[in-house]
């Protein structure tokens, strides 16, 4: 579980280091000419985006804060630590919606999902549509009779803090579309993502099973991490 993920996050880190922003613009120009020259057009070095992509690969601004988003400097003791508070309250908050509504459902897994924004909502899955299989896709999942609520979150925006500005300064500099698709960003991302699942992990190490008291749970109780419409990672059984 965890060491996969270890392995995987230390095989983007690996590629987003290799990576100068000069190696992003000079990449994607060549891609793009390839492309052109494919279809016949072959002037796409001289056209005016390339001139503008080639002036910015000195800029200050953007290279700043590219060396920041490279070197993930974050307090990882703190960033467990918080962890740990927002499941607590949000597993306290589940557990009143459970007597409110005389539940009895017995849960075998969780699900903690991201989208757009540094927060990761948590769903609770029932026993009865839970299997274990080697699924790429949450929906693969069926926890249509899941527990949810929109306060029970875990706040990611301590790990983040540098790609959201990152994200900013290249949606500013009408970047963005350019770097998004390139194989440099993508493994960003995962680098991002990978690292706050490996603290996740810490997290749950961190905490008791007790935790789940006044909630219905069997075990192996499983954690479950991912980005929506992605794979899903276990990240944590309580056994």
């Amino acid at each position: 579980m965890k060491d996969t993920i270890v392995q995987l996050y230390n095989h983007h880190l690996q590629i987003v280091n290799s990576y100068s922003f000069a190696d992003i613009i000079n990449e994607y120009i060549k891609q793009n000419n390839e492309y052109y020259l494919s279809i016949g057009i072959t002037n796409y070095l001289e056209d005016e985006e390339v001139r503008f992509l080639n002036k910015l690969k000195n800029s200050k601004k953007i290279n700043n804060s590219f060396i920041k988003v490279k070197e993930l400097n974050i307090d990882e003791k703190q960033i467990v630590s918080n962890f740990q508070e927002d499941i607590t309250k949000s597993l306290n908050q589940f557990k009143k919606i459970i007597e409110e509504n005389k539940n009895n459902t017995t849960y075998q897994s969780m699900f903690i999902e991201h989208d757009f924004f540094p927060y990761g909502y948590i769903k609770l899955c029932s026993k009865k549509n839970f299997s274990i299989n080697k699924s790429t896709n949450i929906s693969d999942f069926d926890c249509n009779d899941g527990i949810h609520d929109e306060s029970c979150k875990i706040n990611y925006s301590l790990i983040w803090k540098n790609l959201t500005k990152f994200q900013a300064i290249l949606e500013e500099m009408e970047l963005d579309n350019d770097i998004y698709e390139t194989s440099f960003y993508e493994s960003l991302l995962e680098v991002y993502t990978l690292k706050t699942f490996i603290l996740l992990s810490e997290a749950f190490d961190k905490l008791e099973a007790d935790i789940f008291e006044g909630i219905n749970i069997v075990k192996p109780f499983f954690i479950f991490a991912n980005e929506h419409d992605c794979k899903p990672y276990t990240i944590y059984v309580y056994n």
